[in-house]
């Protein structure tokens, strides 16, 4: 894997938006709630981000998106 990764080639803009807000630290339910969808939904959508992404699993696909926007925002800095 090399950073950096361009998200929005690799994810769609729901799974950008659900990876993001675990990056925050919310949880599921927390997720759900606030995109008005169930739970079962965020989870697919975090299935589907961790197989677009190449990751092992949840806390390696965030890591990933956590160091892409880091990246991000310093190279726009």
């Amino acid at each position: 894997l090399r950073l950096p990764l361009n998200l929005t080639e690799k994810l769609t803009q729901r799974q950008l938006e659900i990876l993001l807000l675990l990056c925050e630290g919310k949880v599921n339910k927390q997720i759900a709630y606030d995109l008005g969808v169930s739970t079962a939904t965020v989870k697919v959508h975090i299935r589907n981000a961790i197989t677009r992404l190449g990751a092992k699993n949840r806390m390696n696909a965030v890591a990933i998106v956590a160091a892409n926007s880091a990246i991000f925002r310093n190279s726009v800095a």
